[in-house]
């Protein structure tokens, strides 16, 4: 039986096995694999004789170095959520961006021409502008330090303001993503509304959910962002379809 496996930090609650047995019920096993480092992870990939490797945090971008072959969403973002050994090379793909555009595709939202805002500059945030600028959006990416966002921004059309003045000026947006780790005060600073439509990258916390409730708000979590950014990823893993409406199913069963 093929194996896989999320590797990362602080990964005990992931949804992901669930997510796999779904997509494939019960055919391969899938296994949650803690590791101090990136380099650990792949030595740990190696010894258990992995087939594919799903990478969650801290590690998406700390494990580029040790990588021979980056896919171009790879070398745009600087960060991988996949990694795979194929002819003896490690592989790094990104499938974040379909997490993003996906999940707003299936809510009707028409990217073409739309108003977004990113939240962070993380490799969640990065992967959100990449994807959303793909799908032909106008973005604006709110960070804490624009320092960080304008060093990379040679590869992206993107507007950068400071975080702190974006928070109360978002009207102009049809999409805010969120893609900030746990920010204190954020639900209290930010100013949401009805038009908007908010989807978050990180599904434990769902900082901005109540926010959009009284908003009045459509509010999209981070579960649909790990259900997209998984299809590709499993489709990549095993060559095989998975069964996307028994994935669909044990997202929405929250």
């Amino acid at each position: 039986m093929k194996r896989f496996a999320l590797t990362g930090i602080s990964i005990a609650h992931s949804r992901s096995p669930q997510l796999f047995e779904a997509a494939y019920h019960g055919k391969y096993a899938y296994e949650l694999m803690q590791a101090s480092t990136a380099e650990e992870a792949l030595r740990l990939y190696e010894e258990k004789g992995l087939s594919g490797m799903n990478i969650t945090m801290p590690f998406k971008e700390s494990i580029i170095p040790y990588i021979d072959v980056l896919d171009e969403d790879v070398e745009i973002t600087g960060a991988a959520n996949i990694v795979l050994r194929r002819n003896n090379c490690w592989e790094a793909h990104n499938s974040d961006i379909y997490g993003v555009i996906n999940p707003l595709r299936d809510a009707g939202i028409n990217l073409l021409g739309a108003d977004c805002l990113v939240l962070g500059w993380g490799g969640a945030g990065r992967a959100a502008a990449l994807g959303l600028i793909k799908a032909g959006a106008r973005v604006t990416v709110a960070n804490r330090t624009i320092a960080k966002v304008e060093t990379m921004s040679i590869f992206y059309s993107v507007e950068v303001l400071p975080l702190d003045k974006v928070l109360k000026q978002t009207e102009k947006y049809t999409v805010v993503v969120n893609a900030l780790p746990v920010v204190p005060g954020l639900a209290e600073r930010i100013r949401l509304y009805p038009h908007q439509v908010v989807l978050e990258a990180d599904y434990t916390c769902g900082i901005l959910r109540e926010v959009a409730r009284i908003a009045g708000t459509r509010y999209l979590s981070g579960l649909q962002w790990l259900l997209h950014q998984a299809i590709p990823a499993f489709r990549l893993f095993t060559g095989e379809e998975p069964d996307i409406a028994a994935m669909q199913l044990t997202m929405n069963n929250d």
